[in-house]
């Protein structure tokens, strides 16, 4: 069993690059259930986007966190929208109008969340099931990447990199 960090961060950035322009309305959605590594993981895909691949993004639309940690401790498992936003994971609007911060242990919640939106009829929609689309995800981020790929390659040269460093073996 291995896991390539970094192939594994590039599908869930083209899952969420897929959902917001191939399968969805436009805008994303993100509930974090406690915060750590799981936030993290879902949310550093949208910088991964915009900061390193150079394809545009604006962030999560909605940002729902239900979190137990105090937001006051400096942690980032509690960090608000508004510290998202400053990494590009969070839209300024999301951060403005789409952001809730639930400080509650997500455990005696969640259950009883789950049962409300899942109860009312008017809720009801057919699954996207997008980790079934996740090939058809990658190509298309891939192909969004490749127009970028000469401003990508010239992120890989600078001075002082290995004499045999090949950039071109490196860009999809």
């Amino acid at each position: 069993f291995a896991i390539d960090i970094n192939d594994d961060v590039y599908a869930m950035a083209a899952l969420q690059h897929y959902a917001r322009h191939e399968v969805g309305s436009g805008r994303l959605a993100i509930w974090i259930l406690g915060g750590g590594v799981p936030k993290n993981y879902t949310l550093q895909g949208e910088p991964l986007l915009d900061q390193i691949l150079f394809v545009p993004t604006t962030g999560f639309d909605i940002d729902v966190q239900f979190c137990v940690d105090p937001v006051d401790n400096g942690a980032l498992s509690s960090c608000p929208a508004g510290e998202g936003h400053t990494w590009g994971k969070v839209s300024v609007e999301a951060v403005e109008a789409g952001s809730i911060y639930v400080h509650t242990d997500v455990t005696a919640v969640f259950p009883w969340l789950t049962h409300a939106l899942l109860s009312d009829p008017k809720m009801k929609r057919k699954p996207k099931r997008l980790l079934d689309s996740l090939d058809d995800a990658r190509s298309f981020l891939d192909k969004a990447v490749a127009k970028n790929r000469g401003e990508l390659l010239k992120t890989l040269r600078f001075p002082g990199a290995a004499p045999k460093h090949d950039p071109e073996s490196v860009v999809r």
